[in-house]
Formats: C-alpha cells, sequence, structure tokens
C-alpha cells in the first residue's frame, strides 16, 4: 500500500480488504510505503482484523514505530493486537 489513505480513500481500502479477506488465503499488508493514514483507515483495519479472525484468515500488518504510536494516540493499541512494530 502506499500514498495517502483517509476518510477520502475509505470506499477503495475497504473493497480491498474485504476482496483480500473473502479469497480466504492470509493477508499481509505493507504500510511503509504509506505517506499518512487516519482512524477511518485504522478502524477498517480493526474491522478486517476482527472478520480474519473470525473466518480464520491471518491479518498481518507490520507497522513503523511511528505509525504505532499514532495508532496508540488514537486509541488503537498495536491496531489491536495486529501489528508488531519494526
Amino acid at each position: 500500500m502506499e500514498g495517502e489513505f483517509n476518510i477520502a480513500s475509505a470506499v477503495e481500502l475497504k473493497q480491498a480488504l474485504v476482496e483480500g479477506l473473502a479469497a480466504g488465503r492470509d493477508l499481509h499488508l505493507d504500510l511503509e510505503q504509506l505517506a499518512n493514514f487516519d482512524i477511518t483507515a485504522m478502524q477498517l483495519f480493526w474491522a478486517a482484523r476482527k472478520e480474519a479472525a473470525r473466518t480464520g484468515v491471518k491479518f498481518v500488518v507490520p507497522v513503523t514505530e511511528t505509525a504505532a504510536r499514532a495508532a496508540r494516540e488514537a486509541g488503537f493499541e498495536l491496531f489491536g493486537g495486529i501489528a508488531d512494530t519494526r
């Protein structure tokens, strides 16, 4: 993933996550090239993690320390347990 994800691109991100989860294969996201993302993206990642757990799909989002800090400040402790910091 690259660029910016915010409320304006939420539909696109949601569709990509839904398609990835529907495929039934493990879903690994790389946020290293992501310039910026807001709470909307965090909420979609959190919902995707819940759906992945429900369906038995592995959902992994490794994040930088900066992204992890932003998530914690927004109330998402390491995206609800789906991410490890690098």
